[in-house]
């Protein structure tokens, strides 16, 4: 784990390959087990973190430079014990999000044939699999999510679909996902839910957000 200040009022934390795989972690994982850390530590009293964004390999953590000057903050991490811990001891301590899905997505059929099952098996595999948010995305409200057990992949369409409506349930690569507003997109799409992934009116706006853990429910249309 690399930590540098990041302008005058940020840190970026990157997560180091070695020593997550060392833990027995993704990469992600060592990402989202240091911001529960960080918002831990904010429980406990650390003052001065204004805001944290997890990405695919590092960690945003943006500060109140009266109250934490990213050089002190940097220069403090090691007693914070920000250590990566092993596989076992993750935990966000949110939970579940649980997402109604129909799944009548157009591309059931083509990913049930690149895994060598029936439709139905896909459901199934995908609505009994438990995500974990990873970092946001493209959109307000878009999550990529990864799956906390073994899980087939499957790749992005070669051509882009030019416009995939709100709620859309997707894959591409080990990432699943939902679509927050109509837009354009590459990913299999395997269904689609009504539930809103963004809304101002909500505290916060994000339905899911990166640490909580999301299940897929099976809905009937």
């Amino acid at each position: 784990m690399k930590a540098r200040p990041c302008g005058d009022a940020a840190v970026l934390i990157d997560i180091d390959d070695a020593e997550s795989i060392e833990a027995g972690l993704t990469v992600q994982d060592g990402v989202l087990s240091i911001h529960q850390r960080l918002k831990d530590a904010q429980q406990r009293g650390l003052e001065g973190i204004v805001d944290m964004v997890p990405a695919a390999r590092t960690l945003l953590v943006m500060l109140d430079p009266k109250i934490q000057p990213p050089r002190d903050f940097v220069a403090k991490m090691e007693s914070l014990h920000l250590e990566t811990p092993a596989a076992g001891n993750l935990s966000s301590g949110e939970d579940i999000v649980t997402v109604p899905t129909v799944y009548d997505g157009p591309d059931l059929g083509t990913v049930a044939e690149l895994w060598g099952v029936s439709a139905d098996d896909v459901v199934s595999m995908h609505s009994g699999m438990t995500w974990k948010a990873a970092f946001g995305g493209f959109a307000p409200g878009f999550t990529y999510l990864l799956p906390t057990g073994d899980f087939p992949t499957v790749p992005r369409l070669d051509s882009p679909r030019p416009r995939i409506p709100q709620g859309s349930v997707g894959m591409a690569g080990a990432f699943s996902g939902v679509y927050p507003q109509q837009s354009p997109g590459g990913w299999q799409l395997l269904g689609h839910t009504d539930l809103a992934m963004w809304d101002t009116s909500r505290t916060p706006p994000a339905l899911i957000r990166p640490g909580q853990l999301v299940r897929f429910e099976v809905k009937n249309d």
